[in-house]
């Protein structure tokens, strides 16, 4: 058990036969983490309840140690992440500056990347990505396009995704490579509608805002009405909604939804989303549900925020748009703090 951003490390011992170590995260193996001990240097509320396995092997096989399930606990507060107080900049680095931060997305790994002005003397925006262990900032592409973008994403191989409207709907969703190159991925540009297909042969109406999973599968807020889900191979399907009614539960087609707001995917690609100031869940398997909140923060029944986030437990951060300013949690057993 740690605080948030507090070290955590996992040791294992074997007799004098082993040769080799291999240290695994929730049954995947860890690149490069092969020694006796292991350590994740900033664990994250995202972490918490990760399990951690050391796979011994020696002359006569393998072994698996036992599972150690990591807790993170992250107290309330504010605390400054990357960035230099006292005026905007593009200084890349631990003491960097950010002009005018956007969009922002994390990915399923941890890292934090935005959509920024990278050219104080031209609007030309950028992608910028933030270390959290060390509040490093990392310039890492430029391109006017994205000043457009309504909502990133980014998958575990370093690929941005956005959804730019620059004629007043989002039709089509881009791909920015770690190199920098922003190409097509799904959909087409000026051409709304609502059809299922592989990349550029897919439609949709207008995409508000999106999600990663962990195995690389984007999500889709779809006019409101629908979530779309987009492989990797830039396939897209979807996942739920357009039923009757517009607040119906149910499975894929049968659901209905009012005006979806926000949109958070957790790492198995289960969805939480707040659909007209109320919160509802999506499986991966695309089972819409609704669950009865319990409200104790002397707060309102209805979800004012179009910001939305999901930690490894399950609970949901919801930050409010009206005032006073605050975030609200949704915890995975629904209580609402």
């Amino acid at each position: 058990s740690v605080v948030g951003g507090q070290a955590a490390t996992f040791a294992v011992a074997a007799d004098s036969t082993t040769v080799s170590y291999q240290w695994q995260r929730d049954g995947k193996d860890i690149p490069g983490a092969t020694g006796l001990t292991y350590t994740l240097a900033h664990p994250q509320a995202a972490d918490n309840g990760s399990t951690f396995t050391a796979v011994a092997t020696g002359p006569r096989g393998s072994t698996a140690s036992t599972a150690a399930v990591l807790s993170v606990s992250v107290p309330k507060g504010l605390a400054l992440v990357a960035g230099t107080p006292g005026g905007p900049g593009t200084l890349d680095g631990t003491d960097g500056r950010l002009a005018l931060p956007g969009v922002l997305a994390i990915q399923p790994s941890g890292a934090l990347y935005l959509v920024d002005e990278v050219d104080l003397s031209a609007f030309t925006p950028g992608v910028r990505a933030i270390d959290l262990a060390t509040g490093a900032i990392a310039t890492l592409a430029r391109n006017p396009a994205l000043l457009e973008a309504l909502a990133i994403a980014v998958d575990p191989a370093g690929n941005l995704y956005d959804a730019a409207r620059p004629t007043g709907t989002a039709t089509a969703i881009y791909r920015t490579a770690p190199d920098g190159t922003r190409t097509l991925f799904a959909g087409a540009a000026d051409q709304a509608g609502n059809a299922d297909g592989a990349g550029a042969s897919a439609r949709f109406t207008d995409a508000r805002g999106l999600a990663m999973d962990a195995a690389g599968n984007l999500y889709v807020n779809d006019g409101g009405k629908t979530i779309r889900k987009v492989a990797p191979n830039g396939t897209v399907v979807t996942l739920a909604g357009g039923g009757a009614g517009d607040m119906n539960d149910g499975t894929g087609a049968q659901a209905a939804f009012q005006q979806i707001g926000a949109i958070a995917a957790d790492r198995a690609g289960n969805l939480t989303l707040i659909d007209n100031g109320v919160l509802r869940r999506v499986s991966a398997a695309g089972v819409v549900t609704t669950p009865r909140l319990v409200f104790t923060d002397d707060g309102t029944a209805y979800l004012g925020g179009w910001s939305l986030a999901v930690d490894g437990a399950g609970n949901a951060y919801e930050q409010e748009s009206d005032y006073p300013p605050r975030i609200r949690k949704i915890a995975a057993e629904r209580t609402v703090t």
